[in-house]
């Protein structure tokens, strides 16, 4: 299990800790599954067929261990090297816990809670109002009716056209690995739909047997994959103008949090258990104008760490936890703390102040 030095010798003092992490390994979401239920290969299931009906968007046993795996990294690893005292566990008041409504990411948060050793695990948003919607905060690009109009016209327009006839012949042959026809679909229904070949190929290098997708493409065609997804959420999630919409409410949740910790109260460790979508929308938010680095993995998680003086450091972990490939037939569950390099931020309370005012005041599009 890889360890990392979060100690400091003198000077300011951690106050709190925040953590946004992802669930664990799941089945497919059935948005990913519709354009594969069509396809058609010469022996063995389809990248569709192979999941039973019940595996669809649940968290798999492997996502359990993983979110498991999380809370006593985070129990044993990170905490257990900060200064001695920072948090009691069984205190209460120390410990937060906030979460989306959907069941893979509340079971995922209770895993992560059983993996955490000793605490008495919170309920989720219990100290929020009656009228309070996880929704607002967490899913905003799954229910906002505006935004989601916005994503429609986008990928039927020009910017998805040019990218994917530009891109036709290597999403034509992509299409064609997977035993699809790729003249059912445009040009931009082609580029758009890498975000679901992405999913389907992240799923089966999570779940045993598991790999009609994986089986089909060659790590090169993978690697475009990647590169197209990548291109997609970009456009989806870091045009500035929706970044109060998608994570406004979210930042506004923090800060005011960070202004409450720098006055002696509030807890010492919160957690969000959240999507990665969830954690686009709160570096949209924060003004990275593109996805940062590859694709966010299962258990991927952001840290925010907050110090006497106002100063915040904020790391992503991408990928915690390695996948199987060809040298090692099973996915570990040792926690890999390797930050991404593109998500390393020393950032002031009244900075994210300035940033919050600018998402909130200029440009925001109405609902």
């Amino acid at each position: 299990m890889a360890s990392a030095d979060f100690s400091y010798s003198g000077g300011p003092h951690r106050l709190q800790v925040v953590l946004l992490h992802r669930h664990g390994s799941r089945g497919p979401s059935r948005g990913a599954l519709k354009p594969f239920q069509g396809a058609i290969v010469s022996n063995g299931p389809t990248a569709a067929s192979e999941w039973r009906d019940d595996e669809v968007e649940q968290l798999t046993p492997l996502g359990l261990q993983q979110m498991n795996a999380l809370g006593r990294w985070f129990d044993t690893e990170y905490f257990g090297k900060m200064q001695p005292g920072f948090l009691d566990k069984r205190a209460h008041g120390e410990l937060r816990w906030r979460s989306s409504r959907i069941d893979r990411v509340v079971q995922s948060g209770q895993s992560f809670w059983q993996g955490f050793a000793g605490a008495s695990p919170p309920e989720p948003n219990t100290d929020m109002p009656d009228d309070h919607d996880p929704d607002a905060y967490f899913r905003v690009y799954d229910c906002h009716v505006g935004y989601l109009a916005m994503i429609k016209e986008l990928k039927g327009g020009t910017a998805f056209e040019a990218k994917g006839r530009q891109e036709l012949a290597t999403l034509d042959a992509l299409y064609r690995k997977a035993g699809l026809d790729p003249d059912e679909y445009t040009p931009q229904e082609k580029l758009s739909n890498q975000t679901y070949f992405k999913e389907m190929l992240d799923c089966e290098l999570y779940a045993a047997e598991r790999t009609a997708l994986l089986s089909a493409l060659s790590q090169e065609d993978r690697e475009k994959v990647e590169e197209y997804a990548l291109w997609v959420w970009t456009q989806r999630f870091f045009q500035r103008s929706w970044a109060a919409v998608l994570g406004g409410n979210l930042l506004s949740e923090l800060v005011s949090g960070f202004g409450k910790a720098l006055g002696g109260s509030g807890p010492r460790f919160i957690v969000y258990s959240v999507h990665d979508y969830t954690i686009l929308s709160l570096l949209a938010a924060l003004g990275f104008p593109e996805y940062p680095g590859g694709v966010l993995g299962y258990g991927s998680f952001l840290l925010l760490e907050l110090y006497s003086d106002g100063r915040v450091d904020v790391r992503l972990n991408s990928h915690p936890f390695e996948a199987a490939d060809a040298g090692r037939p099973r996915p570990t569950l040792d926690v890999q703390f390797k930050p991404n390099p593109h998500v390393s931020l020393n950032l002031h309370v009244s900075a994210l102040e300035a940033m919050l005012a600018s998402i909130t005041t200029v440009g925001t599009p109405s609902s």
